[in-house]
């Protein structure tokens, strides 16, 4: 019996949103862990990513297509159609001269065509916070998810609460729509600097709390500028590094005005901003610090938070669903809209750090993850023989 070919189109880690990038390493590196895989998988990406992956992914099957890359006419032609056509027929010509049987986080194809389609909708945050975005992208956002409803053989969320949502906003999806959520493999399976190598690279203080969010509205870094402001208050003086994009496309303003806050608050050397910066470099700095901080108002599966737990780190982690459905051993939660909370346990897992019961010697890993990386490859397996049968039997 042949196995069902499926495409995985690899996201440009060059690109505004590195946490598309490092879900397919994530997924490909759980992939990879399995003695023996149940399906074909066939990476999708321009032949400069593709040279890169393959010296380390040699379980997969590689094309280059300029339909990846920014550069190539049919990329563009592509892009057109789909997004004010809703038709992909190129794309899907495409994928069957390849000999493709299914496509995973790419574009839906339409039910008459002859491949079946596992969207991903990474969040709903447009619902319930409308003010972070346009009215023409809320509509942008609407059409999209609803063509992928439609159109997509099943729907991929990354957690229950998603699943909720995604049943708010369309109650007939709830049928194709399966939950998967990601583990981070990424974070354990690279070399990362020295505590004393990153200190002196970026010129850090001893101790310091890792942010490792992108300057986006909804990530919440005020809430942690005025943390700070009332534990300076308190002459308790902590340091924040802060790694990820400074550009928010929704309010291009944000990160202009978060630096005029730190000054007119007065806190500008306690916090070192480091844009983007080596995978390797965020993971060091996660190690190393005193705890990570994820104050996010809204997340569809966070990344950091499950850095933190394959890493088994302290992390301090705003209480919204879906941080405590992905339940941290090592996490303590706060109020997203409660400075003073969010100060108070700051202060706590400072002195638990002081007095090193927070450090607790061991190998920076969940004992138990490589468990769970397998249990995430072969979920994923499971979504894309359903879908494939599905197809077949419609």
């Amino acid at each position: 019996m042949k196995k069902v070919k499926v495409a995985v189109p690899v996201f440009s880690k060059n690109s505004n949103w590195l946490g598309g990038y490092n879900y397919i390493i994530n997924l490909l590196n759980a992939l990879s862990e399995l003695e023996e895989l149940r399906i074909e998988v066939v990476l999708l990406a321009s032949q400069t990513e593709i040279n890169e992956l393959k010296k380390k992914y040699s379980k997969f099957k590689f094309k280059s297509t300029s339909f990846y890359t920014p550069f190539g006419l049919m990329y563009w032609i592509s892009k057109i159609f789909g997004k004010f056509f809703n038709n992909y027929f190129l794309y899907e010509l495409n994928l069957k001269f390849a000999g493709l049987n299914c496509i995973a986080y790419g574009p839906p194809l339409l039910e008459s065509n002859n491949l079946c389609s596992i969207s991903w909708i990474p969040d709903f945050q447009h619902l319930y916070y409308p003010d972070f975005f346009s009215k023409k992208e809320i509509a942008r956002r609407n059409n999209v998810f609803t063509n992928y409803i439609e159109n997509s053989t099943l729907i991929i969320v990354s957690s229950r609460t998603a699943k909720k949502d995604i049943g708010k906003f369309k109650s007939s999806a709830l049928r194709k729509t399966r939950v998967l959520s990601f583990i981070s493999s990424k974070s354990i399976n690279i070399d990362v600097p020295s505590y004393e190598n990153i200190r002196k690279k970026y010129k850090l203080p001893k101790l310091f709390f890792h942010l490792p969010n992108h300057f986006w509205i909804h990530k919440n870094h005020k809430l942690v500028a005025e943390a700070i402001y009332i534990l300076n208050k308190k002459n308790i003086n902590l340091n924040i590094v802060c790694t990820g994009n400074t550009f928010d496309y929704r309010k291009p303003d944000f990160f202009d005005k978060f630096i005029k806050l730190l000054k007119d608050r007065k806190i500008v050397k306690q916090f070192f901003i480091l844009g983007v910066v080596p995978y390797s470099d965020v993971i060091s700095l996660m190690k190393n610090s005193v705890c990570i901080i994820n104050p996010s108002l809204f997340e569809g599966w966070s990344t950091t938070v499950e850095e933190s737990k394959s890493l088994d780190k302290r992390i301090l982690l705003s209480d919204i669903p879906v941080h405590r459905e992905q339940k941290p051993k090592r996490g303590m939660f706060f109020d997203p809209k409660s400075a003073l909370d969010l100060a108070e346990k700051m202060e706590e897992c400072f002195s638990e750090k002081i007095n090193k019961s927070n450090n607790k010697k061991n190998s920076f890993v969940d004992k138990d993850v490589k468990k769970k990386i397998k249990n995430f490859a072969i979920s994923f397996e499971d979504i894309i023989l359903e879908a494939s049968e599905i197809f077949n039997n419609r």
